[in-house]
């Protein structure tokens, strides 16, 4: 199966800017089923995966199959594990972000994705030095349903002390809207693991847009709606994930201690009057996000309820 299995590897990894690689690819033709297993997708080094997915099976058009053609119809995706790790210097183990011209090479290698048939000769043969496009134009990334099972996000913050946070397990379902796919995500618990954080489960949905060839995604938008527990409600909206950035709105109730322990020191600094304070709070937030400069804050704007600061006390009312 390295037939189909070398340009799938390829062109995703055209499309991620980051090497892909399977262990096992299997295709029945006649159950319509595309399997593959041991998925790994690199970041900044190589040796060390970004992301990892056990399985991932796919339902195919048969009579295409039967005809060389991979049509993906709909997808599910088992135990993938997304693994960041920033590190003292600030840089990520991320693949590196696309550049213009990269953008402009995988513009061009689209096309296969949409299926178009195979250059031949009046022979009915491939021309000669077309052996690699023709076997890239036999898949078709066409998924209106997908499904993730079992996921989970670890991040590691390497600065001084060591940070480390982790959400899962995640169950997610992404369905065909028009142009756009609309999500829903499950994620059982969200909190550190270096020291005592729990926030609870996390509920989420919203809609990735102008994505009318999947094979894009790196370029759609997203806007997403997220509850923490019972009392915190965050907002995102990005322009296009290939960016990295978006601004973000959070609302709600907060454990100032539990929120000093949550937030990674690296990303920003706390307010000083919020930094040695005890007690909870109203919060309501907006930011924004960069991978070069961070996260800055526009508007940070917390309501004391029994709030403590510096050895004095706040009882019972809001600032």
């Amino acid at each position: 199966m390295s037939l189909l299995r070398n340009p799938i590897q390829k062109k995703l990894s055209a499309l991620l800017g980051a090497q892909v690689t399977f262990e096992k690819l299997k295709l029945s033709p006649i159950g319509g089923v595309l399997d593959i297993h041991g998925m790994t997708v690199a970041g900044e080094d190589a040796k060390h995966p970004v992301l990892s997915v056990d399985r991932i099976r796919a339902e195919v058009a048969v009579v295409k199959a039967l005809a060389g053609e991979i049509v993906v119809k709909s997808l599910t995706i088992e135990r993938p594990i997304l693994s960041i790790i920033r590190r003292a210097d600030g840089s990520t183990n991320l693949p590196p972000r696309p550049n213009s011209s990269k953008n402009k090479e995988t513009d061009t290698n689209d096309a296969p994705l949409r299926g178009k048939p195979p250059k031949r000769s009046k022979t009915g043969e491939a021309p000669a030095g077309d052996e690699e496009e023709n076997e890239e134009q036999r898949w078709t990334l066409d998924a209106k349903k997908i499904l993730l099972v079992g996921g989970e996000i670890h991040f590691r913050d390497e600065s001084a002390p060591s940070y480390r946070a982790s959400a899962g397990p995640i169950l997610a379902e992404l369905k065909r809207a028009g142009d756009d796919f609309e999500f829903t995500l499950l994620v059982e618990s969200l909190g550190r693991r270096d020291v005592p954080v729990e926030l609870g489960q996390l509920k989420g949905e919203g809609r990735l847009t102008n994505l009318t060839d999947f094979a894009r995604i790196a370029y759609a938008g997203l806007e997403a709606t997220l509850e923490v527990g019972a009392s915190l409600r965050l907002s995102a909206r990005c322009a296009s994930l290939a960016s990295r950035s978006g601004d973000l709105t959070a609302s709600g109730m907060i454990d100032l201690p539990e929120l000093q322990k949550l937030v990674p020191a690296a990303l920003f600094v706390l307010p000083a009057a919020v930094s040695d304070a005890r007690g909870r709070v109203e919060l309501s937030l907006r930011a924004a996000y960069d991978p070069g400069d961070g996260m800055k804050i526009a508007e940070l704007v917390l309501k004391a309820l029994d709030v403590s600061i510096g050895g004095g006390k706040v009882s019972s009312r809001r600032n």
